[in-house]
């Protein structure tokens, strides 16, 4: 098997991203359970185990004995329930982040109302937002592999446009003003193809999607008191819209999800939906609402 999956892996024409996910899960996971398995071996009961036991424990180390064929006893599936963040909770931490980090505040509300993956708004320029409409196009994700920063396509290799409300373009028209003042501070323009999210005053380099989840965990740490990621947030998005009344149909559109109804979407006359509007309006106005429910945070001096 192990030569089988070098040999797949020397020709296969991967993306980047997707390339060292391959190998890591090679390299930690796949070879020292079954890289000196002969290929006629591996049958279903093998592979039955090997998979429950990645569900069960995430490695293959949690019944303290190593992985071999004849250890081929499907052991039960503990399955672990996604717990949904509720409006208030996601409310929490974006006011625990206002107080920390204005930017970061910023982009988990913009994470919260679109669904987008981390990746897809670290990517985003300036150019992308339409902010008189009411609109963002999201086309590139936004990685760094090995030293090296990379804007690409979309994971699911499509790019959409997603409506967003009021309340949203004015937190972004005053995030961009913050970082036209500070420019013009020193006699410089912001380009339309700076970075949204960028630690430069210029924003000629992305945020580092990694960065923002490290980011995220300092502020949960810092009094949020709420068990989240980034990730956390595109299930809220998903959970509420549900639940709101929006179809699944645009709801899977709005994430970027590959079916759902997203090709569908794409074709239509008007690239944003009404259903879309009113989805970016559901979002806003529902964590808007928790938001201002949110006694302010004191600082000590």
């Amino acid at each position: 098997m192990g030569y089988l999956l070098d040999q797949y892996m020397a020709v296969a024409d991967l993306d980047v991203s997707t390339r060292e996910g391959y190998e890591g899960y090679i390299r930690r996971t796949i070879k020292p359970a079954l890289g000196g398995m002969e290929l006629r071996k591996l049958r279903g009961p093998v592979l039955d185990t090997f998979y429950a036991r990645l569900r069960q424990c995430g490695d293959l180390a949690c019944t303290g004995r190593p992985f071999t064929a004849a250890s081929a006893k499907l052991p039960k599936n503990r399955r672990q329930p996604a717990v949904a963040l509720s409006p208030s909770q996601v409310a929490k931490v974006i006011a625990v982040a206002q107080d920390v980090h204005p930017e970061l505040a910023t982009y988990l509300w913009l994470v919260a109302v679109t669904g987008a993956r981390r990746g897809e708004l670290c990517g985003l320029w300036w150019a992308d937002l339409d902010l008189e409409v009411g609109s963002v196009h999201v086309a590139h994700n936004y990685l760094v592999r090995g030293g090296q920063r990379i804007r690409k396509d979309t994971k699911t290799h499509q790019d959409r446009h997603l409506a967003i409300d009021r309340v949203t373009c004015d937190v972004l028209a005053a995030h961009r003003q913050r970082a036209v003042e500070a420019l013009a501070a020193v006699g410089l323009g912001l380009a339309d193809r700076a970075y949204v999210f960028s630690n430069d005053p210029a924003g000629a380099t992305a945020w580092n999607p990694d960065w923002t989840s490290h980011q995220v965990v300092a502020v949960i740490a810092s009094g949020a008191g709420v068990s989240m990621n980034v990730k956390s947030l595109r299930h809220y998005t998903a959970t509420q819209l549900l639940s709101g009344g929006i179809d699944l149909r645009n709801t899977a559109a709005r994430l970027g999800r590959g079916d759902g109804g997203a090709t569908t979407l794409k074709h239509d006359a008007d690239p944003i939906s009404e259903v879309d509007r009113r989805a970016a309006a559901y979002l806003s106005d529902l964590t808007a609402a928790a938001r201002l429910a949110q006694p302010r945070q004191q600082t000590e001096a």
